[in-house]
């Protein structure tokens, strides 16, 4: 993974520069490497879980691994 990293930022770059609104840019080389570490047992923390469509079952399958993990809170829907 981590010989893509700079491809990525050269990515993250160019898609920087054009200026479409609703466009989120994320850099995920550093979730992906950081949950790989955590289920092959080199880590025990996860900082940030940001798989969106995830965040409730993510950490409980890491759970029982003995990983600790933590997500952002819900976001609140409309009623």
């Amino acid at each position: 993974m981590a010989r893509y990293a700079p491809f990525n930022a050269i990515a993250l770059l160019v898609g920087s520069q054009v200026g479409r609104p609703g466009v989120l840019t994320q850099c995920s080389l550093e979730e992906a490497t950081e949950l790989k570490l955590g289920m092959l047992g080199h880590t025990c923390y996860a900082e940030t879980i940001s798989v969106y469509g995830t965040e409730r079952c993510l950490p409980m399958a890491m759970t029982p691994r003995g990983r600790k993990a933590s997500s952002p809170p819900p976001t609140p829907r409309a009623a």
